[in-house]
């Protein structure tokens, strides 16, 4: 076993882990018959679970998602992270720390206002981090990358041998966006473990500040947009097209959320449950075609820019309307990025 595969082995159980603590959500959904809480506690559960065996399969054949040391860089994270939350915690109990105890607020849809909405939209910026790693980080990634790997094979030769890495200047952005929302999903999903099983303790509390009703024991509507994001980005070969679908996913959700919010006075059919309206749906559909168009346009031609950006945009749309039951954190980017690419692939026969 070499360290690639050693640190990634670490990487699938911490993923794992998170499987237990969603499953135990779904139950506290179930106590208060959440139902949209228990298919998201499930699809989440499913979702990670699919995810970690892949990421690990993927290193065992040889073409890992995140390369050695990036891996360890995870790991060392997670620590952080975990390490933070025990501190505090600790100091809490020797009481050495005296902190005004953050509440979560939770809000029927009636009562939801539009400064309550851009609050809680704020997660969806995870989508900025996608456009600044591709187009920005593209060559001081790879160098870095390149580096960083140099060091690492010399600082553990004597460990697990010299491990030569040949990393494509290609991959290097949709490995170090991989890298990123992977970090930012165990910072956002430690928080959202502790709003629901004892919030006190929990740190990062602005993360979960914010909230519906039906969230109240569910798992967290930023956790299931991190889940949901990482599945297009390591399964669809062509990047421009996971991320494109993933830009869709997030922003136009936003858009739509904080437009009805603001605008929208025409309800849509089947829509008491939810309150979205005409607007909303109009202000998420354009936000879709237009916002991926510079990113698809990097890659291809007009037209199956134009074409792609539709289907997008449509999807996103049907899914609003629609309203499932599971969230449309998971299903937006997810179907977006599959269906654009689906036709990519039609087309391009």
């Amino acid at each position: 076993m070499n360290g690639q595969i050693f640190y990634d082995f670490i990487v699938f159980i911490s993923i794992l882990a998170i499987v237990p603590f969603l499953l135990k959500m779904g139950k506290k959904s179930k106590e208060v018959n959440n139902i949209e809480g228990i298919y998201n506690s499930i699809t989440g559960s499913v979702l990670l679970i699919f995810i970690s065996i892949f990421y690990l399969i993927s290193t065992l054949i040889g073409n890992p998602i995140v390369v050695y040391p990036f891996n360890v860089l995870i790991l060392v994270w997670i620590g952080l992270v975990l390490g933070i939350q025990g501190s505090y915690i600790l100091l809490k109990k020797l009481k050495k720390l005296d902190i005004n105890i953050i509440k979560p607020s939770f809000f029927k849809n009636s009562d939801f206002t539009f400064h309550h909405e851009i609050k809680r939209k704020a997660t969806h910026l995870v989508g900025l981090l996608l456009i600044v790693c591709y187009f920005w980080l593209s060559f001081p990634a790879f160098m870095l990358v390149q580096n960083l790997i140099i060091f690492a094979e010399a600082l553990n030769a004597n460990i697990w041998g010299i491990v030569t890495i040949q990393v494509s200047p290609s991959y290097v952005p949709q490995m170090i966006s991989i890298f990123a929302i992977v970090c930012a999903g165990f910072l956002i999903t430690i928080p959202d473990i502790f709003r629901v099983f004892n919030f006190k303790n929990a740190i990062f509390k602005k993360f979960t500040k914010v909230m519906r009703e039906k969230e109240k024991n569910a798992v967290g509507p930023h956790v299931c947009l991190m889940i949901g994001c990482l599945i297009p980005m390591i399964l669809i070969p062509n990047y421009l097209i996971s991320i494109a679908g993933i830009i869709i996913a997030v922003f136009s959700d936003a858009m739509a959320s904080l437009v009805g919010r603001k605008f929208g006075k025409h309800k849509l059919p089947f829509s008491k449950r939810t309150g979205k309206t005409y607007e909303g749906l109009l202000g998420g559909f354009l936000t879709a075609f237009l916002l991926p168009l510079p990113v698809l346009l990097w890659g291809f031609n007009i037209g199956i820019s134009l074409i792609l950006a539709l289907v997008g945009a449509i999807v996103v749309s049907i899914i609003d309307v629609l309203t499932p039951l599971i969230t449309d954190n998971y299903l937006n980017p997810i179907f977006a990025s599959f269906t654009m690419f689906g036709v990519y692939l039609l087309l391009i026969i």
